[in-house]
């Protein structure tokens, strides 16, 4: 079964939240819930949950303020069906019920193949069944990363919700690893959504590919994004960090010459002028492209970074990558 809420009025109208057997979601206006809706007032702090079983959904009132209604009608808990219409607050959910025997499809990340370059497989493009647990405090699902529409691109692009496993650490907890600032390079082709997500979050963000180009490539280009470690990205990273989302790096720069740098490491020009493309910010790329480098390439690639942190292992884990003399260092990133 599959259980898919797609929120139908508000700011946040057409973003879905896909739910699996097991998952539990709580609605509500603050950080109190998983799923926050803000620019709601009449939405209650904690308003409603939505529990997901193998033969059954259902949601039911928290207490909140000003009732929660399924299809017109108040109810303290009800059965979900296929069609049904939810209302908390001011804010109307749509729900579709399915039986869904494969894994779901990735919309947000399916991009047209060879946009940027072929130097990598494609991008994935289906998810992993999320984990399942009891409903309830016992949810697997902790947090959610909302991610926004993009305006100009097909409707398929952008329009999940993300979570973050509850039994993960929080990566903020072990930064400042080294000297410096703290950044990160983001392929957009994979995950557009955290691009978007930084900028909502007031951070510093910067497409690799300078000058005008096309909304197509404006979305799957890679981009420099300057880290507050305070403002919850580097979680909202590390949520999809399975997917090869990009690289974090250390960097001894401002955010203008470490932009010059990463742009001179990405576009590149053979004799006659031609541009090419290297993804140095794909962990499966770097892991074999580095060592194999001499020490004044080294040099010339690490320039002003002092630290790069990629996913290792299909993501399971974390390496710091640094310049040690005329070699790569790495060492494992152990969260707390």
């Amino acid at each position: 079964m599959q259980l898919t809420i797609t929120i139908l009025s508000g700011g946040r109208a057409g973003h879905r939240i896909v739910l699996s057997p097991g998952d539990s979601l709580k609605f509500g206006r603050t950080t109190k819930a998983e799923i926050v809706v803000a620019d709601d007032p009449t939405m209650s702090s904690l308003h409603c949950e939505v529990q997901c079983e193998q033969d059954a959904c259902r949601v039911r009132d928290l207490g909140s303020r000003n009732g929660l209604f399924v299809n017109n009608e108040q109810v303290v808990e009800a059965e979900l069906r296929d069609g049904d219409r939810l209302r908390a607050g001011r804010t109307f959910f749509g729900i579709a019920i399915e039986q869904h025997d494969e894994p779901l499809a990735d919309h947000e990340t399916a991009v047209v193949r060879g946009s940027i370059d072929d130097t990598l497989r494609d991008p994935p493009t289906v998810l992993p069944r999320p984990l399942s647990s009891s409903p309830g405090a016992d949810s697997t699902l902790r947090s959610a990363t909302v991610v926004f529409p993009l305006k100009g691109m097909p409707p398929a692009i952008g329009s999940t919700l993300r979570y973050l496993p509850a039994d993960q650490s929080h990566l903020s907890m072990v930064w400042p690893l080294g000297a410096g600032r703290l950044f990160a390079v983001v392929d957009g082709a994979v995950a557009f959504a955290l691009v978007e997500q930084a900028r909502r979050l007031g951070l510093r963000t910067e497409s690799l590919l300078a000058g005008q180009r096309s909304p197509y490539l404006a979305a799957v280009a890679p981009y420099l994004i300057e880290i507050n470690p305070q403002s919850g990205f580097l979680d909202l990273w590390y949520g999809y960090l399975k997917k090869c989302p990009g690289l974090l790096l250390e960097a001894m720069l401002d955010f203008g010459p470490l932009l010059d740098h990463v742009r001179r490491l990405f576009v590149t020009r053979d004799v006659e002028g031609k541009e090419s493309f290297f993804r140095f910010y794909d962990p499966r790329v770097l892991e074999n492209w580095l060592p194999a480098r001499r020490p004044d390439e080294l040099a010339g690639f690490f320039g002003g970074i002092t630290g790069i942190v990629i996913g290792i292992d299909g993501g399971n884990r974390l390496a710091r990558l640094s310049r040690a003399a005329e070699r790569v260092a790495s060492e494992e990133v152990v969260l707390k």
